[in-house]
């Protein structure tokens, strides 16, 4: 059962976490101040741990004060340390990608913004055929998913989106003919 001098010391460490930016680490280092707070038993870290990850107490981790202590906790803590699991996890991965049409002398333009879950922010500029290039480029990656059982699962569960995907591109074709 932890005390509200045990909680003090999450509260702080929190605090101290999540002052700086949150990158792959972050994650690590809150699962670090758990097990330190619960003296590595495993099953307190763990009640503890699922406590701050679903913002949802166990009465078995801390009754009366403790109990209000820990419920300010996660309710602070609970959004930011699941954003640094899914930061560790899928920090490479595509969060936001927009794109806004630029005219440069007698040709449209677009300046592309990729943004990843962990923050990093990337720019670049594509014409018309280098965008028509990236599409064929992804699509021959997504064909190459075909080849292989889990590959072809995974492309029967996009069907929706990749349907879409072909009625846009049909619209596309046939405005140009």
């Amino acid at each position: 059962m932890l005390n509200e001098e045990a909680l003090e010391q999450i509260n702080r460490a929190l605090q101290r976490i999540f002052s700086m930016t949150v990158t792959r680490t972050t994650y690590r280092e809150v699962q670090n101040v758990v097990m330190t707070v619960t003296k590595n038993q495993q099953e307190d870290a763990d009640k503890l741990f699922q406590a701050l990850m679903t913002g949802n107490a166990n009465e078995d981790l801390t009754t009366g004060k403790g109990l209000q202590k820990l419920n300010q906790i996660m309710d602070q803590y609970s959004v930011p340390i699941r954003l640094a699991r899914d930061v560790m996890e899928r920090g490479e991965f595509i969060n936001l990608l927009t794109s806004d049409s630029l005219n440069s002398g007698d040709r449209i333009l677009f300046l592309n913004r990729i943004r990843r879950v962990d923050g990093d922010e990337f720019q670049f500029v594509t014409d018309a055929a280098s965008t028509v290039h990236i599409l064929q480029h992804f699509m021959g990656r997504i064909h190459e998913l075909l080849e292989s059982d889990k590959g072809k699962k995974t492309v029967e569960e996009l069907g929706p989106q990749i349907a879409a995907l072909q009625k846009q591109l049909n619209d596309v074709a046939d405005a140009t003919t």
